[in-house]
């Protein structure tokens, strides 16, 4: 299955960026959305630690994505070199072609990242930060099959940036709620913190899921049409496999919100640290399921 999809190294290196990624958008929808939705008196002394968080789990994904520019582009021309091309002509080749811009931009677009969350906060500099992920969101229509589409290929773009942003905004999300659960489990007002940041995640999540879901079935009916797309075992049943993890993340996190909503002062830190961790496995099956699914030829 990884041989269809380029290869061990071009999967392992895929689902790392798309780790990085969703720790991008996830860090910045924390920090930007859901600390400040976030209510209750025992979240105003730790609003400013919190966010800080999320800021760096943003900065951490930024990072991520940076480190794997390299490794990234010497695969993917290994990968598209002729057998008798030497390996730096083929290099210097993807970095000329539009998937070798599409990589460069997302590495500027994580520098923005990194240097609008590091430094001291001013406006100009949130507004680095906010440009950095927005473009993170985009450029991975421009790395995989969306722009390659040859019917629809605007539509395509468009349909990828919103799954990846809505994916961004709950699944990445949901990594650093778990992180900041194993953070606060130790501490006297951890229930009420997590309680609050939970039903302030829950409409966050609930939008971002249903954008993803649907866009998720627009990406198969553009990739493989209907019905005869369908014929394709190896990635329709990908695509099948990723649609039951991502329905079974979102029932699984739907019942912890309700619970957090009923018990907003006494909810145990460590049920909910439990909880938000099993989401995230499923999550990261998700992420493991589309890396080799981005790699896959949709027909044939």
């Amino acid at each position: 299955m990884t041989d269809g999809a380029g290869g061990f190294a071009a999967v392992a290196l895929r689902a790392a960026a798309l780790l990085g990624i969703l720790g991008a958008l996830g860090g910045w929808t924390v920090a930007r959305i859901v600390v400040p939705r976030a209510g209750g008196a025992a979240i105003e002394s730790y609003r400013v630690s919190l966010a800080q968080v999320g800021a760096q789990v943003a900065v951490a994904g930024a990072a991520l994505i940076a480190l794997l520019l390299v490794p990234r582009a010497v695969v993917q021309a290994l990968g598209a070199a002729a057998p008798d091309q030497p390996a730096a002509a083929a290099l210097l080749a993807l970095l000329r072609s539009p998937w070798g811009v599409a990589l460069l931009v997302q590495g500027l677009a994580a520098a923005l990242v990194f240097l609008g969350f590091r430094t001291t906060g001013t406006a100009s500099e949130s507004r680095l930060a906010d440009a950095g992920v927005a473009v993170i969101a985009v450029t991975p229509a421009f790395l995989g099959h969306a722009v390659a589409d040859p019917d629809h290929p605007s539509l395509s773009v468009i349909v990828d940036v919103l799954h990846v942003g809505s994916a961004g905004g709950w699944i990445g999300a949901l990594i650093v709620l778990t992180v900041l659960a194993r953070m606060l489990r130790a501490h006297r007002d951890a229930g009420a913190l997590l309680a609050s940041l939970v039903v302030a995640f829950h409409p966050v999540a609930l939008v971002s899921a249903a954008v993803a879901f649907a866009t998720g079935l627009a990406t198969a009916w553009l990739r493989m049409g209907a019905p005869e797309g369908i014929a394709n075992s190896t990635y329709s049943g990908l695509f099948v496999a990723k649609v039951v993890l991502v329905f079974a993340t979102g029932a699984l996190g739907a019942g912890h919100a309700k619970l957090a909503k009923k018990r907003v002062t006494s909810v145990d830190a460590s049920a909910v640290h439990r909880s938000l961790l099993s989401e995230a496995l499923l999550a990261a099956l998700v992420l493991l399921v589309t890396a080799v699914l981005a790699g896959t030829p949709p027909i044939g």
